[in-house]
């Protein structure tokens, strides 16, 4: 039976993390979501993406980028992870449920490569968050939105 591992987390800060302005290639910016929510900070152009394909969910209460930093200790290393979003829902489509999506989500998002590259940390990292918080995490990543694109309709919808 594998044993869970229970993180020392120090503390949990509400919009710690704010998005820097980009001195680079990297695209970064605010993207409207609709008529009386926010518009939301995104540092990519496939967060651009994210938000473009949860924003079509007539289910969607909110979406918040750079929702919280957590930070913790992990054989007496010290660590801080930030999720890029965090994900309201008046209840989860069947395809975002496939997902890992809950009524409250934190997000990441990665290109699939650098998933793969990183699944350790993000296994990590999605622990932690879980442990903190209580609240689902879930990854999306370029493939998972390969399928609304050519579909031309969000997960399963």
């Amino acid at each position: 039976m594998p044993t869970t591992t229970l993180y020392e987390i120090e503390g949990v800060v509400p919009d710690y993390r704010r998005i820097p302005l980009s001195r680079s290639t990297h695209m970064r910016g605010w993207h409207p979501v609709r008529e009386g929510h926010p518009a939301v900070a995104f540092e990519s152009y496939l967060e651009r993406r994210v938000i473009t394909v949860l924003a079509r969910y007539p289910q969607l209460v909110l979406i918040k980028s750079q929702p919280a930093t957590i930070f913790y200790r992990h054989n007496g290393r010290a660590y801080r992870y930030t999720p890029d979003f965090l994900v309201q829902l008046s209840e989860v489509p069947i395809g975002l449920k496939a997902l890992g999506f809950e009524t409250q989500t934190y997000v990441e998002v990665k290109p699939q490569r650098r998933a793969i590259e990183a699944e350790d940390a993000l296994r990590r990292q999605f622990s932690v968050v879980r442990q903190a918080t209580g609240h689902a995490v879930a990854l999306i990543t370029d493939w998972d939105l390969l399928a609304d694109e050519t579909e031309g309709h969000p997960y399963g919808v």
